[in-house]
């Protein structure tokens, strides 16, 4: 196949692979422009995978005809990737990722809200690298920054933020690498599996309750806003005010009564800005229409919610800035309701599941000992023998479950999953641990071959380098080579990106899957994503020089020839050139950064020997944080505790799914 060719099929790939991840995660009717942006971003980071294999082939393979077009597209690849990137990353998609989380009830107000808080955060960014940069020409460090072209400053500045990236880079990687192989191990016992899902729940549990008493709160607090303000007549007198219709002396009547609400609402006003008529006119269909969509969905979201209630207490709302943050307050609410019900539904989709398993291979005898979770000596389920004798006994004749006495409900239990198919069966007894143990052997093998190229470049060694070596000198050619560095960092990214699936950070940006995940995590994600892909680029260069700049070329002319045009296109896109000399790394015309690119890698060892010693979980157990063990007494109570609310799913729909469709609300138009 042609070279050209191949290039265009994976930047194709890359594109398709990105919309469909893109659609798979955001939320049904997230806005466009973020579906799109998060779409193209997301693209041009896994189109920097396609373009390094080219641009390393086409640099270190000696004897190797030039491809002119393709040097000529990764230049301009990369050139436009690096600054779209860096714009999107630091001003575009922060612009909307604000737009999105702000809590107005108008588009203009959204955009006027998301500059300013961008404004404040960049202007405190500027201020300290004023600050910085005072201190540097003071102190005459411009020798040290090498400062000395407008030039040198722009590629300082540039270089920083992916110096920033590289940081978050190995936060995510060394998280990923040391948690994500005890988590495939621990997937293959299935009785640890049930307890930690009966564990798991319970804070799902505890922050479903929260939410659900919150949303019933600013329910209400939203209703209290609408009486306190006779919302139906002042909406009323705001279209009679304004109707083109009206004769001048009832427009002057109208204009007296105007001012003279303007007057009543102002008189409590100091230095905050209080509602007046016109802001009632405007946010008066708004705060309506917001209160009804909550007590449409009531049933979808779990709570209740009364019209005209004489219970609601709540104090009314009366400045501008407090409807906004109790909007804002209310969309995040709404969102996680249906994701954690969402959670929760696979939670006991997955546990039903295990336990439906390990009873089916008991009755069968083949595992004599049987689910912990399941055990009657642990007494998580009550003693009933004839549970385990006759599968049917207990199930009315329509096999609609078991006969519950609400009276005693010592005599329920757990109900086999109705679904669940002999294919699922199969898998789960025969295939699914093997399956487990094969991609656990990848993951420890890639994370230490990983690990060991990290921080062995640092003393001039590098085995990935070394492989890319050896692959190079025998010629397999640029599919060959394609394949053995597109795999390293394909894995390096996938690593990445697993930790920002998985890790919920300030409690707030979470990558939901089955189209749960709202626009501001996709623009958080991407923004983060911009920035830790040309430094994952940059990583896989050094650990390639160490090794590849030892190729040696028999003829001195070609030799001489070969080191001068050694650069990669990425290294003149960043403005530096990487060299190693007798075993140390160096880098022409670079940087500061770029000197500390050499030695940084150390900072992902530390960060590793500390999360395999489980120093921030100690940590955290010190402070009266429940860490899952199976033999804390803290998380044998909530096991017991999580049993007990997966029982009463289990009842509450027969050993059926929960359904989805009631997860499902209908388009929110209050925020349009």
């Amino acid at each position: 196949m042609d070279t050209k060719l191949y290039m265009l099929l994976e930047i194709i790939i890359c594109i398709i692979f990105s919309f469909i991840l893109v659609y798979y995660y955001s939320r049904r009717g997230t806005n466009p422009l973020v579906i799109i942006t998060a779409g193209i971003t997301w693209s041009l980071n896994f189109i920097l995978i396609v373009f390094l294999p080219f641009d390393i082939y086409y640099t270190y393979t000696k004897g190797v005809e030039d491809d002119e077009i393709i040097k000529k597209i990764l230049f301009i690849g990369y050139n436009f990737i690096y600054w779209f990137l860096f714009i999107s990353s630091w001003i575009f998609i922060p612009l909307i990722q604000e737009y999105e989380d702000a809590g107005d009830f108008t588009k203009k107000r959204k955009f006027i809200r998301s500059i300013k808080n961008n404004l404040l955060y960049y202007g405190i960014l500027g201020i300290i690298c004023i600050v910085l940069l005072a201190i540097a020409f003071y102190f005459d460090l411009s020798k040290l920054l090498k400062i000395e072209t407008y030039e040198t400053f722009l590629y300082e500045i540039m270089n920083s933020s992916y110096l920033l990236g590289l940081l978050m880079f190995y936060f995510l990687f060394g998280y990923s690498v040391t948690a994500l192989p005890v988590k495939v191990f621990y997937k293959t016992d299935y009785k640890y599996q049930i307890k930690y899902l009966e564990w798991l729940v319970i804070e799902l549990k505890h922050n479903f309750e929260k939410i659900k008493n919150e949303l019933v709160e600013d329910g209400y607090l939203l209703h209290s806003t609408l009486q306190n303000f006779k919302i139906e007549e002042r909406v009323k007198l705001a279209k009679f005010n304004y109707d083109e219709n009206d004769d001048e002396e009832n427009k002057k009547i109208n204009k007296k009564k105007e001012k003279k609400d303007d007057e009543n609402d102002n008189e409590k006003s100091n230095e905050e800005e209080l509602f007046n008529s016109k802001e009632i006119a405007d946010y008066s269909t708004v705060i309506k229409e917001r209160f009804d969509y909550l007590y449409d969905n009531a049933e979808a979201f779990q709570i209740e919610l009364k019209k005209n209630s004489l219970d609601n207490n709540e104090e009314p709302l009366n400045k501008v800035e407090d409807l906004i943050k109790l909007n804002r307050k209310i969309n995040k609410n709404e969102l996680d309701n249906l994701r954690i019900q969402i959670k929760i539904r696979n939670k006991y989709y997955h546990w039903a599941t295990l336990s439906t398993i390990l009873r089916t291979k008991k009755k069968n005898n083949d595992d004599i000992d049987d689910d912990p979770s399941l055990n009657k000596k642990e007494g998580l389920i009550p003693d009933n023998e004839s549970s385990h004798n006759d599968k049917d006994k207990g199930l009315n004749q329509d096999n609609e479950g078991p006969e519950i006495n609400e009276e005693d409900n010592s005599n329920i239990d757990f109900i086999p999953l109705k679904n669940i198919s002999k294919i699922k069966i199969f898998y789960y007894r025969i295939l699914r641990r093997p399956f487990l143990i094969i991609y656990l052997i990848i993951l420890l093998f890639g994370g230490a071959f990983t690990l060991i190229s990290q921080i062995g470049g640092i003393f001039g060694f590098s085995i990935y380098g070394a492989v890319l070596k050896y692959i190079i000198e025998k010629d397999f050619g640029i599919f060959g080579l394609h394949l053995f560095i597109m795999i390293p960092i394909i894995f390096l990214f996938s690593m990445s990106i697993f930790t920002f699936f998985k890790l919920k950070i300030s409690g707030y940006f979470y990558m939901y899957k089955n189209r749960q995940t709202d626009s501001v995590t996709l623009m958080y994600f991407s923004t983060n994503l911009c920035r830790i892909s040309f430094s994952i680029c940059l990583d896989v260069i050094l650990n390639v020089t160490i090794s590849l700049s030892n190729i040696v070329i028999d003829d001195e002319n070609d030799e001489d020839d070969y080191q001068s045009n050694r650069v990669t296109q990425i290294e003149k896109i960043l403005g530096f050139k990487v060299e190693v000399i007798d075993g140390k790394i160096y880098i022409e015309n670079g940087t500061i950064f770029g000197y500390i690119y050499k030695y940084i890698p150390i900072i992902l060892g530390v960060y590793v020997i500390i999360l395999l010693f489980k120093i921030p979980q100690k940590i955290g157990k010190c402070f009266g944080r429940n860490i899952f063990s199976v033999e804390s007494e803290d998380s044998i109570h909530e096991m017991k505790e999580g049993h007990e609310y997966f029982m009463e799913i289990n009842q509450k729909y027969k050993g059926e799914m929960i359904p989805l469709r009631s997860l499902v609300l209908p388009e929110d138009k209050y925020n349009k």
